[in-house]
């Protein structure tokens, strides 16, 4: 598996663990720690949510949180 579908992997892990849902958005801080506790990089994690919010998977909110656009079970596939 690909560095890149691993940590897509362990981010839909995360998000489901923390119950992110479209109305429910939840803290960067707390998914970058949890995937950084996994063994990726900060840099690996901000170009995957990059990539995902130009997907139009989530949106980048202010306060260091982010929402799904997409049902969590979408960003599986």
């Amino acid at each position: 598996m690909r560095a890149d579908d691993e940590l897509k992997a362990a981010m839909a892990d995360v998000l489901s663990s923390l119950q992110a849902a479209p109305d429910n958005p939840v803290s960067l801080l707390v998914v970058g720690s949890a995937l950084m506790e996994q063994g990726f990089t900060q840099d690996q994690i901000i170009n995957r949510l990059y990539r995902m919010e130009a997907a139009h998977e989530i949106k980048l909110l202010e306060g260091n949180r982010l929402r799904l656009i997409k049902p969590l079970i979408n960003l599986n596939g």
